[in-house]
């Protein structure tokens, strides 16, 4: 197995899905994902993608980049920027106003 295909592998099964759950979401065969997933099978950049929403992840997770923020944390970060609130870390997002 590659670093990618557990990276894949791991959010998946955090998640509870099966294989089948990602196919259906990224409109790929089961077949397909479980050989990426072993490292049989290098993912498309349009692949990549696919499965990178339907795990909810960004692909610089999957390709093992810097902890990414989950979708809500940047819906957060975004609403704040919409507001002329965004904070000079990332971070500082999520810190207690009595820190």
């Amino acid at each position: 197995m590659t670093d990618l295909g557990a990276r894949i592998r791991h959010h998946r099964t955090g998640l509870g899905m099966t294989l089948q759950d990602v196919a259906d979401r990224t409109g790929r065969s089961k077949p397909a994902i479980s050989r990426i997933e072993r490292g049989a099978m290098n993912p498309s950049i349009d692949t990549l993608r696919a499965l990178a929403d339907a795990l909810g992840v960004t692909a610089s997770d999957l390709l093992g980049g810097a902890p990414a923020l989950t979708k809500e944390e940047w819906d957060v970060l975004h609403a704040m920027r919409r507001e002329d609130r965004t904070p000079k870390k990332v971070s500082d997002a999520w810190a207690h106003p009595d820190d």
